[in-house]
């Protein structure tokens, strides 16, 4: 056996040293998913009494004029000071229904009108009739690039009763694009109702991408095949974890 013995370099680490540095590499790694999650965690809480707030701001509503929200027919004599002669037709037609578009803008409209819900909102559409953009006529959500809907429209993807959508803003329309991902739907649906997008009244969907529903891929079967948005919900659907991607 020959043993050549070789100079130590004066830059080298040692196998200590080595330890010492991967060991401060994984500290601040962990320390930084801590953060992430920490950060997630805050931003699912706070959606959810985002939620409760509209919630409770569309009962009392209702309650106290017997109208939701939008749809009540005699906004311009109740707030004919906030009406009349401005760009806002305040008037819904008093149908028990907020329809799109222009009473799912108004909804916002009234709550701030009445005082239940704070903010300011302007009404109408975005540079054209449908469209909805966060803090121009709907309100933003804690989770970043998510706005909030109301309406009740007879879309084959959504079931036929009123909605409170959270989702990402689209052009043309009300927000309807994929703006979480199953982990964060999961668990804000189960901060909310039961965790599961076929049951309760908290109703996962797959988001609109790419000009239609179809490329999104939020929820899963129990035998792990893709569930359309037009099938009636069940039970045995689940958030689909396989994917990082905001699908939701």
């Amino acid at each position: 056996m020959i043993s050549i013995q070789k100079e130590k370099s004066k830059s080298a680490f040692s196998l200590v040293e080595m330890a010492i540095i991967l060991t401060i590499i994984g500290i601040l790694s962990s320390v930084a998913l801590v953060a992430f999650d920490l950060k997630k965690g805050a931003a699912i809480r706070l959606a959810a009494i985002e939620v409760e707030e509209i919630n409770v701001a569309i009962s009392s509503f209702y309650d106290a004029l017997q109208e939701m929200p939008g749809d009540f027919d005699q906004a311009s004599k109740f707030w004919s000071s906030n009406c009349s002669g401005g760009s806002v037709s305040c008037d819904g037609d008093g149908d028990n229904v907020i329809e799109a578009y222009s009473e799912a803008h108004l909804a916002w409209y009234h709550l701030t009108l009445t005082d239940f819900y704070a903010g300011q909102f302007s009404g109408t559409g975005d540079g054209d009739e449908q469209t909805q953009t966060a803090n121009i006529n709907v309100p933003a959500s804690v989770i970043d690039g998510a706005q909030y809907a109301i309406i009740h429209y007879e879309w084959p993807e959504f079931p036929d009763e009123h909605m409170l959508i959270l989702a990402g803003k689209t052009n043309g329309d009300i927000g309807k694009n994929s703006i979480l991902d199953a982990n964060t739907a999961y668990e804000l649906d189960r901060k909310i109702d039961d965790g599961s997008p076929g049951t309760g009244f908290v109703y996962g969907r797959n988001g609109y991408n790419d000009t239609d529903w179809d490329s999104s891929n939020c929820l899963i079967d129990g035998d792990g095949n893709r569930v359309s948005n037009s099938e009636a919900k069940n039970s045995n659907w689940e958030y689909n974890m396989n994917i990082d991607s905001n699908e939701c």
